[in-house]
């Protein structure tokens, strides 16, 4: 998902990033990015619960991976709201299954979705978090309302 820097790196091959779906990627930006910034993408995603996506639909997003910069956590502040909510919830999201299936679920996610897997098939295989969708999303909902704000 991530490209060294330095004059020998090679391009991002996009058709590669496009196998694995926004949310995932803007996650992992996140996480791998700037992982102390976490505690506020849980709490914007908590303020902005309202608004929020179910996991049906937060995972079916489907943006160019080109795009991908507008997610970058050391963007946010030239991010719009709808791009502020996306990365948030998917950072949060994100933050939930770690929690539920400990942090190889990143990495039984990302091996899924490389071989092609829906992120339904790849969730019947949980150990902890809820197994449908439909369960995760209101797990996922009670665990954010949970969540203490931090300002």
């Amino acid at each position: 998902l991530a490209r060294p820097d330095g004059p020998n790196a090679a391009p991002v091959d996009t058709a590669e990033l496009v196998r694995f779906p926004t949310w995932f990627r803007a996650a992992v930006m996140s996480i791998v990015g700037d992982a102390d910034i976490l505690p506020l993408h849980v709490a914007y995603a908590r303020e902005n619960r309202g608004s929020r996506l179910t996991v049906e639909r937060l995972v079916a997003v489907v943006r160019p991976a080109a795009a991908d910069s507008a997610l970058d956590p050391y963007r946010r502040p030239e991010a719009d709201d709808s791009d502020r909510r996306l990365s948030s919830q998917s950072s949060a999201f994100a933050m939930f299954l770690i929690e539920r299936e400990g942090p190889d679920v990143l990495a039984r996610l990302a091996r899924g979705y490389a071989a092609g897997m829906t992120f339904a098939a790849i969730a019947s295989d949980f150990h902890v978090a809820p197994r449908t969708v439909e369960q995760l999303d209101e797990s996922f909902a009670a665990w954010l309302l949970a969540q203490k704000p931090i300002y």
